[in-house]
């Protein structure tokens, strides 16, 4: 069981030894499925269980922490519908961090809340320019929330980041979602 306080933040796990066995059970069972056809990314898991083999407790429970955080609404709960200007931390694949600036809009959607956010920003080169090429962080969410029982039930993140400018410019995409299905007895 965990155990959250009212904002949706992991107070304490039961049995978080076990919990953390069985998560690392599982990614060690899939780092030795030899019939998975992509070697690099059995080996990429085999890292991975030994990286989390010597995590230190705190960092284990962050974690575990982090998945269930993520399907909490805490404050997104009582959010009211209409469109307003954000701010948002962001940091750099080369550990800069920045404000991303942009706006959040919320409207009511079949007994639902619909959250979508979108914000990005540049990071300016670091003191040697010709160097460290500028970056921009773009940052587009979207979450589908349950204001009354207190869940995200869907959400999806896609980041952006690019760096350097025209032809040389590099450029990193990642999407993450998640949707409870909700079981029907």
């Amino acid at each position: 069981m965990f155990q959250l306080d009212a904002e949706g933040r992991l107070l304490a796990i039961d049995d978080e030894a076990k919990v953390w066995m069985r998560l690392r059970g599982a990614i060690a069972a899939m780092a030795a499925d030899s019939s998975h056809p992509e070697p690099r990314r059995q080996q990429m898991l085999a890292t991975l269980v030994t990286t989390l083999e010597r995590l230190p407790p705190d960092q284990r429970r962050a974690i575990l922490g982090s998945m269930i955080e993520q399907i909490v609404a805490g404050p997104l709960a009582d959010r009211q519908p209409g469109t307003r200007a954000i701010t948002r931390p962001a940091r750099t694949p080369g550990g800069t961090e920045t404000v991303l600036r942009g706006h959040e809009v919320v409207k009511p959607a079949a007994g639902a809340l619909v959250i979508e956010t979108d914000a990005r920003g540049r990071i300016a080169a670091a003191t040697t320019p010709h160097v460290t090429p500028p970056a921009e962080i773009a940052v587009s969410i979207r979450q589908r929330v349950d204001a009354a029982r207190g869940l995200v039930l869907e959400s999806r993140t896609e980041r952006t980041t690019t760096i350097g400018t025209g032809t040389a410019a590099r450029r990193a995409r990642s999407v993450v979602t998640h949707r409870i299905i909700t079981k029907v007895s």
